[in-house]
């Protein structure tokens, strides 16, 4: 809330998110300020009616008052709760789709104006770098051998199949399988499940 002398300033996240996990209700508040605006943001891409935007929201706040703690890092947060708000509103989603309600209100990503009413957009580039940073930590879970096929194939370099092949020693055949259950493996890892759950 500003006062008198200016805006308040914002709290560094670490520090909020010490208060939070020690139950202050003002650090609760806070943190609902903050992100709140975030998470809404990204429900609106789902195109949720009003009063399932709320609900899909409240679901929301749920999950991350059950597990605000398995949170590590609390810079880690934003790109998170970023997450759970998808899996939140894909749940609805499909649970909509089972229902028999229109596919056309349910058309995920698609963005929706937002009435004349300012939303802050999406930080992508904090939800760009905790996908990152869950690859990174996925990868070092994987085999060597599939770690480096996997950092071949995505890495800066455009590698072809006959570059990797004579690298690695694998057949330009088996390249496309190997990598098919690489990324399989990776998507196992405990940093990328996390990330999608």
């Amino acid at each position: 809330m500003p006062s008198s002398l200016g805006p308040v300033p914002v709290r560094d996240l670490s520090d909020l998110m010490v208060d939070v996990l020690d139950g202050h209700r003002a650090a609760w508040a806070e943190l609902i300020t903050r992100f709140d605006p975030l998470i809404t943001s990204i429900l609106r891409r789902y195109r949720l009616s009003p009063s399932d935007l709320q609900d899909v929201r409240q679901d929301v706040w749920a999950c991350v008052i059950a597990h605000v703690r398995d949170v590590r890092e609390p810079r880690a947060f934003p790109g998170w709760i970023a997450a759970v708000s998808r899996h939140e509103a894909a749940r609805w989603c499909t649970s909509a789709r089972r229902r028999g309600e229109s596919m056309d209100s349910l058309q995920i990503g698609e963005i929706v104006g937002d009435g004349g009413r300012h939303v802050p957009p999406v930080d992508d580039n904090l939800v760009r770098a905790e996908v990152r940073r869950s690859v990174r930590t996925g990868l070092r879970e994987l085999r060597s051998d599939d770690r480096r096929l996997m950092l071949m194939l995505f890495g800066d370099d455009e590698l072809s199949y006959r570059d990797i092949s004579r690298t690695l020693g694998i057949p330009p055949g088996r390249i496309g399988p190997t990598r098919a259950r690489c990324l399989e493996k990776l998507r196992r890892t405990r940093a990328v499940a996390d990330l999608a759950a």
